[in-house]
């Protein structure tokens, strides 16, 4: 039972889904072997506060904030409050709004080549400019935006491969010179 005290919802999973996981594991509870016959797993009153517990704390706020209580508050309508939070704030893993501010920098990073100053996709919600309208083409964090191994080479005349391909790249263990040997002619 200390288990299913401690779950939290994952991010991904519907508040409707992990009820009724929840709700599988509690009857589960009661069928193991020499579980009592009267109070195995969780009464009603029970499951609701552990339902309530595994939603994440900035929607369990919100549902004291709206003056709803465990006890005045049937728990169809707990999860139902919870899917309502759920659709106006999804779940957003850390990891892939970082990949994604990483992305959009490199791309701003590959179309600003040509003196644009139009920065779509802020990640860090700061403007990239430096106070005299000018762009200094790094990204969210101020860090200098860095090209990846396998975006398509930036130098004049290098189109038809990678960057991690290309001799001029000084961190190619294949680079022979420091010509690149894929230039086309």
């Amino acid at each position: 039972m200390a288990y299913l005290c401690s779950l939290r919802k994952p991010g991904k999973m519907s508040p409707n889904t992990f009820l009724l996981k929840l709700k599988a594991a509690n009857r589960l509870v009661k069928s193991l072997p020499g579980a009592p016959d009267t109070n195995a797993g969780f009464s009603e009153e029970q499951l609701k506060r552990q339902f309530l517990k595994a939603m994440p704390n900035s929607w369990i706020d919100k549902f004291h904030d709206a003056n709803m209580s465990l006890k005045k508050t049937s728990l169809v309508d707990i999860k139902w409050y919870m899917d309502r939070q759920n659709l106006k704030d999804p779940y957003a893993n850390k990891k892939d709004k970082e990949q994604n501010c990483t992305n959009n920098d490199q791309n701003f990073s590959r179309n600003n080549q040509h003196g644009s100053n139009n920065r779509h996709g802020n990640c860090g919600g700061s403007s990239n400019r430096d106070g005299n309208g000018n762009n200094r083409n790094s990204n969210a964090n101020g860090h200098p935006a860095h090209i990846q191994l396998t975006d398509p080479c930036l130098l004049p005349g290098h189109g038809n491969h990678t960057w991690g391909q290309c001799n001029s790249n000084i961190n190619n263990p294949q680079a022979k010179s420091s010509k690149c040997s894929y230039q086309s002619k």
